[in-house]
């Protein structure tokens, strides 16, 4: 029975990935959402009042599931560029910081450079 309105309702699951843009860049994306969406419909139809009607209902569930998927993937996407954006800071920093240092023992290098020849001319 179950089964039977999981076919029935699987081009709802396609039409709400239409109504809401889905960015499908490949068969992976597509099935990503498909099972989302089909994980909605489950939801929807183990909650299913009758009061209420079946496919507005399931619709609603379906596009639920699929827009809390939506901002998890905005957060993780978010999150990523922080830490890398942190990385190239830091990275940034180091190599600053190596430059300036290298800078300072070239600049210690002709310092000697310069006294040994001072002293040399002194004697």
């Amino acid at each position: 029975m179950k089964s039977e309105l999981i076919l029935k309702h699987k081009g709802l699951i396609i039409r709400v990935m239409k109504d809401l843009h889905c960015s499908i860049k490949n068969e992976d994306d597509f099935d990503d959402y498909f099972f989302i969406g089909l994980m909605g419909l489950l939801r929807g139809l183990k909650s299913y009042d009758e009061t209420k009607g079946k496919s507005t209902y399931l619709y609603l569930c379906i596009k639920t599931a699929l827009t809390n998927e939506f901002k998890r993937r905005k957060k993780l996407l978010q999150n990523s560029y922080k830490t890398i954006s942190l990385n190239y800071i830091v990275a940034d920093e180091i190599e600053f910081l190596l430059e300036q240092k290298e800078k300072q023992r070239g600049l210690l290098n002709i310092l000697k450079c310069h006294k040994f020849i001072i002293k040399y001319l002194m004697k």
